[in-house]
């Protein structure tokens, strides 16, 4: 957290977008513009549209940007911030998962 001015904790969120979402979502704009938090949000399909490709994604992230203090992801960021932030135990990261896509595999096999 590097400031507080009237009342509002200004913080770096590093910000996972689920399957559907994207880095102009609502959540990602809503948290910048409301709270005027800085929010860094990739297009998690960059290197495709796997969990582990995603993952990547977010691991990439992490390791370019050491002054974050949230790691937030929805749905299948969430999933993805979680796999992606043990590769971090060293860095004691905060995450914020908002319905996480845990169990997604065994979900689509239940249905197919």
């Amino acid at each position: 957290m590097t400031e507080i001015s009237q009342g509002l904790i200004f913080m770096k969120i590093l910000f996972a977008h689920g399957l559907e979402g994207s880095p102009n979502g609502s959540k990602p704009t809503w948290m910048k513009e409301s709270l005027d938090w800085e929010i860094i949000c990739p297009e998690m399909s960059n290197n495709g549209w796997t969990i582990a490709d995603q993952t990547e994604v977010i691991a990439k992230a992490i390791a370019e940007n050491e002054d974050i203090d949230i790691i937030m992801g929805s749905s299948y960021g969430g999933l993805a911030i979680a796999n992606a932030s043990e590769r971090f135990a060293e860095r004691n990261l905060r995450l914020v998962l908002l319905a996480p896509a845990f169990g997604l595999a065994e979900n689509f096999r239940s249905i197919a």
